[in-house]
Formats: C-alpha cells, structure tokens, sequence
C-alpha cells in the first residue's frame, strides 16, 4: 500500500511540474540534448557500465530530431581486466505529439560504429527504442522507453557474453582460444555451448589474425592437469590458469597434488585482497 501511495505521489508531482504553467512543447525549441547511464552487477561474473549522450536538432514542427549519439560502455569482469568502448553515430527520432505540453510519445533509431575494445569483435552497434518524454518544468523531460541494442559483428554477441568471456578466459586467452579454434575452452564459459563456441570461432576468428600476443612457453609439468582441477572445483579458466602459473614462479612444485595446493592459495589470496 505504501508503494502504491508513494508511486501516485510522484505522478501527481509530475503532473504538477508537467502543467502549462510551466512547460514548453517540442513543436517551440529547437534542439534537445539527453544524458542517461546504467550499471548492472551480474553475481559471479562483473559489472556493466553505459553511458550515453546524444544531441538532436529539432525540425518539422517538433515531428523529427536528427543528431548525433555518443555512447561509452564499460565491461569489468571479477577476474581479469576490464575492457572499454565508445560508439557514436547518428540518431533520428519522431515525435508524435510535439505540440502537447505535458507528454509526447516517439520512436527512435540509432546507428553507430564501435572503437575501443570491442571492436576487436564488433563492427557497429544499432538502437530501436519507443516510449514517452514527460515534460518537467520549461526546458526538461523524463524519459520512460522500451528499447533493443544489437552489436554488429558476430552474431549474438554482446556485452554480456564479452563479460562472460572476459571472466572466464581473460582477454588474451579469449583471443588465442579463438585463434586456436579452441572449442572446449570457449564453451567452458557459462552460456557459451558448443555451437556457439564454433560460431564465435567462424565469425571472429578473421578478425583475430592481426593481434599479437605472446607466445606462451612450454606447459609445466602437472600445469594442464592442476588447471582443470581448479576449474572442475568451480572456478573460472582464466583465474585457474593464472594461479597456476604464479604457483609455478620462481620455480615452484611441479607435482599436480602441490601445484594444486599452492594455487588455491593464490586464488584465496587474490579473493581476500578484494
């Protein structure tokens, strides 16, 4: 009951400051500019930060706005390094209400061409959305929009899927893995089956011909069988492989029992220094 009294509240608040008192229409400006930011946190994977600016001239009697959309979306997997984008490109709306000084529906097409990170991946990045802009006070709007966001690129890749990758495998064992054709590692990584390991390794693995990395030395005696141990008790390839490998610095034991046991004490350090 409270959240039903707290929520006509703000409504009622809205269609105080949205009256004609106070607000402007569309139709009476001429350009409009907009900001809006999300963050999600995905329990044993990372986080997902984006945020997006765009500016729009409005013309046509308030029915159309074309500009330009600039958008920095920012990938941080629990383990591993994190990873950043930008994509800016050209956006047009229309309005079909433009001359209601309270509320006014609209539709909305993005198109932008993706650099950073992802574009290793990706080459551009489209956004449909359609919802409603409410007026508050004379120069401002709430937005409330449903909307769909695909990377171009590989087909069904998208943020979430790169923060799975990067969680899981790393950034550079996502590369060699799909250099390698390496199905087994790729669909080791949760959401990521064996088909769309193969159609992440067709359509990506063009692309990854032109980075370099280097070239790992030889594997350590016990190293391949402690790492899927580690992974077989929950843990991610990536931060299995790395603990392995810094068991072994400085010449470590080599016999899997002691490699195991070493590496699970990185893995309790790196935890407990978080």
């Amino acid at each position: 009951m409270r959240s039903w009294l707290a929520g006509f509240a703000v409504l009622a608040l809205i269609g105080f400051v949205a009256s004609p008192a106070f607000a402007s229409t569309l139709s009476e400006r001429k350009h409009e500019t907009a900001f809006s930011a999300s963050y999600e946190d995905i329990d044993q994977v990372g986080k997902i930060t984006n945020i997006d600016g765009q500016w729009q001239w409005i013309f046509g009697k308030g029915f159309n706005e074309l500009g330009a959309s600039l958008s920095y979306l920012k990938v941080s997997p629990d383990s591993g390094s994190s990873s950043d984008s930008t994509i800016i490109g050209p956006v047009y709306a229309f309005n079909w209400m433009p001359d209601n000084d309270k509320v006014t529906g609209y539709v909305e097409a993005a198109y932008g061409f993706v650099s950073g990170d992802l574009s290793d991946f990706v080459d551009a990045a489209w956004r449909a959305s359609v919802g409603a802009k409410v007026f508050v006070g004379d120069s401002a709007a709430v937005r409330f929009a449903i909307f769909h966001q695909s990377l171009l690129g590989a087909s069904g890749f998208g943020p979430k899927l790169a923060l799975a990758l990067l969680s899981g495998l790393g950034a550079e064992r996502t590369v060699r893995s799909i250099q390698g054709r390496d199905l087994a590692a790729l669909s080791s990584v949760g959401g990521i089956g064996r088909k769309k390991a193969e159609r992440l390794v067709l359509e990506l693995r063009d692309r990854m011909d032109d980075v370099a990395l280097e070239r790992p030395g030889p594997a350590p005696a016990g190293g391949d069988d402690a790492v899927r141990a580690l992974v077989g008790l929950g843990y991610a390839p990536g931060a299995a492989e790395d603990a392995v490998r810094s068991a072994l610095v400085g010449g470590g034991p080599e016999e899997t029992s002691q490699l195991i046991r070493r590496a699970l004490q990185q893995l309790a350090a790196v935890r407990g220094g978080r």
